[in-house]
């Protein structure tokens, strides 16, 4: 399937939405394919040519509307730079609060759903980071660390806050938390404790602090 082909696009776009207007009116679990391709008005076919199932569907779903949040707020030509970090961990702890709104509200038969768009979430925000991270040189003197690597802590980082945040959100702003955040992941741990920034020569745990565990 050619996915750049304006008809595939329009499509694929009616299933979505489709779906979406679908989960306002009952649980995931309750809609069935035949449900979307007669709301979308094509048939099963052409819904099985764009997904494997209503799994795959639920995915997509997810995922392009959080990286419509995420390109709404960071256009593709904003590069990364401290400040627009910060505008996008601001804009992912809102989204994940709203996120965990949702599914506070949501039908019981749906909350096992809960880890399978966490995990989908978390996967967007890898890709946009490691699209902008592959863009940045190293610093002079650092040591070499692969954009993948980076890109896997600071969105575990970002979102894993998101997730507490929207817990207890009563607790601190979202800007008051986006800054907390940035420091940590600009300045580091050494920032904000007091440790040394280098670690020791040796990894292994000598006999004493073994038995003192």
């Amino acid at each position: 399937m050619n996915e750049s082909d304006p008809r595939v696009r329009r499509t694929r776009k009616l299933l979505i939405e489709a779906f979406g207007a679908l989960l306002t009116e009952k649980s995931f679990h309750a809609i069935s394919v035949q449900d979307v391709a007669e709301r979308a008005t094509v048939n099963r076919a052409t819904f099985y040519a764009h997904f494997e199932d209503k799994y795959g569907l639920l995915d997509s779903f997810v995922g392009d509307a959080f990286k419509e949040a995420l390109e709404h707020r960071l256009p593709s030509d904003m590069a990364f730079s401290v400040r627009h970090l910060r505008i996008l961990i601001v804009t992912v702890l809102e989204y994940v609060a709203q996120f965990n709104g949702r599914c506070a509200s949501q039908r019981a038969t749906d909350r096992d759903l809960e880890p399978l768009i966490q995990s989908k979430l978390q996967s967007v925000l890898h890709a946009f980071l490691l699209g902008w991270l592959q863009e940045v040189p190293p610093a002079e003197g650092a040591e070499p660390i692969a954009p993948e690597t980076t890109a896997t802590v600071l969105s575990w980082a970002i979102f894993g806050a998101g997730l507490d945040w929207a817990r207890y959100s009563d607790v601190d702003t979202v800007e008051d938390r986006a800054r907390q955040l940035l420091a940590l992941l600009i300045g580091g741990t050494a920032s904000v404790l007091n440790v040394s920034p280098r670690a020791p020569a040796s990894a292994t745990p000598t006999r004493e602090a073994v038995g003192a565990r």
